[in-house]
């Protein structure tokens, strides 16, 4: 195509349209046209690199964004202190994180609750036949409780389920003389019930129950004399376990029966507490060779099994409650009554005081607060449930807690800022060489 030969101008000063691959060039003010030949392809490259400018610009303000703590705690992470008295403790939280449950001391009564958002504490009852005591111990996704109360004067119990419409139910028993049973988890959707009753022998024995199968006895595990079912996987195949002192732990799958989940060395004890949502991770405690003090552990159910440790400068003693869906967080508590939770990063597990977690992670204010015990955690790990001293009136609260954003670290926000500036410069001079 044939150009027009001119006196190029300052493209400060100028003012271009294009139309295929033609530009018309005029210069503003003084009525003087130039003319050029720009290719489609240049004008590509050109909006490439302004794309790029602004993609480094976003990465630079997004850090920067982030860096502000209150948003993070204001929008993402919420605290909520359960209960208008002191003397709530919660010890069950639902796999979506929605439902809380444990129980209130008054005098010489406990009475089981249930918590939500929006309608906040449901005091949950008790079963006939002794003085007002239930425990609730853990809660489906449909808000299905589960746990214990008593059923005559002289402390017998029986396990119960509640639910709205129904209120609090016996699951009843294995029919021991000896009144006594326990309900301690609950499948994610509310239809296997597990825990301990005492059998016509008068033996603890684990149980699992079903709506229509009812109560059945799992037997007993080894050479222990006794068995407790803890927990149940959030899919309700697999059930953990202990037995009497002194024996190792168990899982049970109806394919495979018991299994047992490991020790620290012969001779000492573990007892898990609970599953992963499908089972692959258990944790619990167990003793340690020569030491009264138990630890918490961690175990894949196919011989691996590992101690979790507890926190710098306590008594070496811990206890993991609960992990999340896919094993990647734990909770539990540190044996000088601090809340702790482990964290897996590239395979290992690392441990932190969780009031501190939160407080440098997520950018809470937890002045005041001490943070007794981490009971539960929801199968995406978001959102902690336990009891602590609560500085509003003081005496032991309940607490839920739910997680946003993790307010990222300094160093990260700088490496972030670097390498975004890196970015700029760089554009910048290979915009300025000619196409």
């Amino acid at each position: 195509m044939a150009t027009t030969s001119g006196r190029r101008k300052s493209p400060s000063s100028c003012w271009h349209t294009e139309i295929g691959n033609a530009r018309i060039d005029a210069n503003i003010g003084t009525g003087v046209k130039l003319r050029s030949e720009v290719t489609k392809g240049e004008t590509l490259m050109r909006l490439d690199r302004t794309c790029c400018y602004l993609a480094a610009l976003f990465m630079l303000c997004s850090g920067i964004c982030q860096s502000d703590r209150s948003y993070a705690v204001q929008i993402n992470t919420v605290f909520n202190s359960i209960g208008d008295a002191p003397n709530f403790r919660a010890f069950g939280l639902s796999p979506n994180g929605q439902y809380v449950v444990g129980w209130r001391d008054l005098n010489d009564t406990r009475v089981a609750f249930r918590w939500d958002e929006i309608t906040g504490i449901t005091l949950l009852g008790d079963l006939s036949g002794g003085r007002v005591w239930s425990e609730a111990q853990a809660v489906s996704n449909t808000g299905l409780v589960v746990g214990d109360a008593e059923v005559n004067d002289i402390g017998g119990t029986n396990p119960f389920r509640w639910d709205a419409v129904s209120g609090m139910v016996s699951l009843g028993t294995l029919g021991g003389s000896e009144t006594q049973g326990f309900a301690h988890d609950v499948s994610a959707d509310g239809t296997v019930v597990v825990g301990m009753s005492k059998d016509p022998q008068n033996r603890q024995i684990a149980f699992r129950w079903t709506q229509s199968g009812g109560m059945v006895p799992l037997g007993i595990f080894g050479s222990s004399q006794s068995s407790e079912a803890d927990g149940i996987s959030g899919d309700g195949n697999v059930i953990v376990g202990s037995g009497s002192s002194a024996t190792e732990g168990w899982y049970w799958t109806a394919a495979n029966g018991f299994k047992g989940v490991g020790l620290f060395s012969p001779g000492t004890a573990s007892i898990p507490r609970a599953a992963s949502t499908n089972g692959n991770v258990i944790v619990g405690e167990a003793s340690t060779p020569g030491v009264s003090n138990r630890l918490a552990f961690v175990s894949d159910g196919a011989g691996t099994f590992t101690s979790l440790g507890d926190i710098p400068n306590a008594t070496t003693a811990s206890v993991a409650y609960d992990v999340s869906g896919d094993g990647g967080l734990i909770v539990g508590r540190s044996d000088t009554d601090i809340a702790v939770i482990w964290e897996r990063v590239n395979g290992s597990y690392h441990i932190y005081d969780l009031k501190q977690f939160l407080q440098d992670r997520y950018g809470l204010v937890l002045d005041g607060w001490e943070l007794q015990q981490a009971s539960s955690i929801s199968a995406d790990g978001r959102t902690i449930a336990g009891y602590g001293v609560s500085p509003n009136g003081g005496g032991i609260r309940a607490w839920r807690v739910s997680l946003g954003t993790p307010v990222p670290e300094p160093e990260y926000l700088a490496m972030i800022g670097f390498v975004s500036m890196i970015s700029i410069v760089n554009l910048h001079r290979r915009a300025r060489r000619p196409l």
